[in-house]
């Protein structure tokens, strides 16, 4: 554990903080970010701005309802921007996050997803906080009923998968099955209640998520940026997610109960809770006893 006197020492001595973002969807591209952020936290030290103004040529290409423009998203809650910013990455003396150098003075780097999630367990409610900060006011999205159930149905960029066998084994990045969306569903309903709205955040069209909106009493999420519907995704009861990081993102800003697909859940995000909130569920399987127990901060 670092002094208050080394953290004074590194702040005076102008280290900073660089999350340099990749070329890749926002879950992806904000795992630097967050851990940039509990560094510059826990050290004292200020954050060099990100920077998400990135040509994603790929959802032009596949007409992609989201198409990644993230610079668009975000403003500047006070990291280091403009000429100073410059010079620390032009001029600075550069050091990879986890570096035993001297950190005096240093650019620390941060960059990829290393580790994913794990490197920021136990910090969530400070990243929410600075996501908010850093989020475009008109872009933070507002619960659309006091209770209701998050269902994440990724399409987009995401093709079929191979087999369900693929999914099970752990395969991601792929399409999950529409049956099982609704089948989690009607077993969160037998729980909560036939008549609990369901908000579905989806970057397919209508047309491929059709067999779940035609459900009663569910609607498409009315947000029209991906970090609008990645906030969103935690407002609800519980998640219903899809296999990928923005679904992840998505249970770890909540910190609410979460099902996936089996094969699908890579690592635990909530904070505190019981293992029965973060699970995976099959077609002839029933929600645990506590899996809508206290919701963790």
């Amino acid at each position: 554990m670092q002094s208050m006197g080394d953290k004074v020492g590194l702040r005076e001595s102008g280290t900073v903080g660089y999350p340099i973002i990749g070329r890749s969807g926002l879950g992806n591209e904000l795992f630097p970010w967050a851990r940039c952020v509990v560094w510059c936290t826990e050290h004292d030290v200020p954050m060099l701005k990100p920077q998400f103004r990135q040509l994603h040529i790929g959802p032009y290409l596949r007409r992609e309802r989201d198409k990644r423009q993230y610079h668009k998203l975000f403003r500047n809650p006070g990291y280091v921007s403009g000429l100073a910013r410059f010079a620390k990455i032009r001029f600075g003396r550069k050091v990879m996050e986890g570096s035993e150098d001297d950190l005096a003075g240093a650019t620390v780097c941060f960059e990829g997803m290393t580790g994913l999630f794990e490197p920021i367990l136990g910090h969530s409610a400070l990243v929410l906080d600075e996501l908010r900060k850093m989020t475009k006011p008109e872009l933070l999205p507002h619960p659309p009923y006091p209770e209701f159930i998050s269902v994440h149905i990724r399409r987009g960029d995401f093709q079929p998968a191979p087999s369900e066998e693929a999914l099970r084994s752990g395969s991601w990045n792929y399409q999950l099955p529409i049956e099982w969306f609704i089948y989690a569903i009607q077993e969160a309903r037998r729980h909560l209640g036939g008549t609990v709205p369901v908000v579905v955040f989806s970057d397919g069209t209508d047309e491929q998520i059709a067999a779940v909106l035609s459900l009663p009493h569910t609607e498409r999420a009315r947000g029209t940026s991906a970090i609008t519907d990645m906030l969103g995704l935690g407002q609800g009861r519980m998640l219903i997610a899809s296999g990928s990081t923005f679904s992840m993102w998505g249970s770890y800003l909540g910190q609410v109960p979460t099902v996936w697909f089996p094969g699908q859940r890579r690592h635990r995000v909530l904070t505190g809770a019981p293992v029965e909130q973060e699970i995976e569920l099959d077609y002839d399987q029933s929600l645990p006893p506590g899996f809508f127990g206290r919701k963790e901060a």
